[in-house]
């Protein structure tokens, strides 16, 4: 998996894998046209009208908040990262290092912290 197919699930504030994106196509896939499209067709249907945003994008629009939220408790922390990483490999190992911005990334940018804390995890241990 790539930290680039995640997506954010906005009403919900949940992180979605192409595992999770997978289970839910061929869960309901026998249900009409729509959902009986190809995978990768599927997939693009679905984030476009059930509120997505990739992860990319919804840290690209935040990047600043959560920046210099992330320097306010760890001044260096983003400074480590000089090897070309993505805002998205950045965001996710600061999740499973640290859980002092919970209560910022719930209440502030509204997304299942936890449920990112457990995905991230599983991207880091190679489980996904």
């Amino acid at each position: 998996m790539s930290v680039s197919d995640l997506y954010i699930q906005i009403d919900e504030g949940t992180l979605w894998t192409t595992n999770m994106f997978k289970e839910q196509y061929n869960h309901f896939r026998d249900i009409d046209d729509k959902w009986a499209r190809p995978f990768n067709e599927w997939k693009q249907w679905f984030v476009n009208n059930a509120s997505f945003i990739s992860l990319e994008q919804f840290l690209e629009n935040n990047w600043l908040k959560i920046k210099n939220a992330i320097d306010e408790k760890h001044s260096k922390f983003i400074e480590q990262f000089q090897n070309g990483e993505s805002k998205n490999e950045i965001f996710l190992n600061y999740v499973c290092l640290f859980n002092d911005l919970d209560t910022y990334f719930k209440d502030v940018l509204w997304i299942d912290i936890d449920e990112i804390r457990e995905i991230s995890q599983k991207y880091k241990g190679g489980q996904l």
